[in-house]
């Protein structure tokens, strides 16, 4: 559970159309985790790409949330993501200021 926007790696090239930053700050700033009802984790938050239109030149949803038991009592504004059980490969990174800590885990990626 979490909040979302639509934007493009073209968008996010341009301060003025950038999504991403701006999401992660309303998140944070906003201190949205203590609003995401039934957390798994408390202090974990994740951060997922999906939703992709078509390959890195298309537009794409980005997911920025908590891990939650059970979706019940949703608060307004917030999202829900559904990610099927398959295996996935799972990036992992340190804290550290924005955007380098993005910049940093696509490099690894």
């Amino acid at each position: 559970m979490g909040i979302t926007a639509r934007t493009s790696n073209a968008a996010e090239m341009n301060p003025q159309t950038a999504q991403i930053g701006a999401t992660m700050e309303r998140f944070f700033k906003q201190n949205m985790s203590q609003s995401i009802p039934h957390p798994k984790e408390p202090h974990q938050i994740f951060a997922v790409y999906t939703d992709y239109e078509s390959d890195e030149n298309g537009p794409y949803t980005y997911f920025l949330g908590q891990e939650v038991t059970y979706f019940q009592n949703i608060p307004q504004g917030l999202k829900t993501l559904i990610i099927p059980a398959p295996n996935y490969i799972k990036w992992t990174s340190n804290p550290g200021p924005m955007p380098q800590v993005v910049i940093d885990m696509w490099q690894k990626i």
